[in-house]
């Protein structure tokens, strides 16, 4: 992670896997997050501007609060 001067933030693909997984965990949601941790994922946008993390692997779908 760097951090400029103009209020910058830049984080890599494992500074938000990093995150990501320290949230799920939060949230009580250690299987995800132990999957997230070891296996590969790609990061992309949707339309409405959220982040979308495609991981290998299945889960039952469902709302996480």
């Amino acid at each position: 992670m760097k951090v400029k001067s103009v209020k910058s933030i830049y984080l890599n693909k494992e500074d938000i896997r990093e995150a990501i997984i320290l949230l799920l965990s939060e949230r009580c949601e250690f299987v995800l997050a132990a999957h997230l941790k070891s296996n590969q994922f790609d990061i992309d946008f949707s339309t409405d501007g959220d982040l979308i993390l495609d991981m290998d692997g299945l889960f039952e779908e469902r709302d996480i609060s």
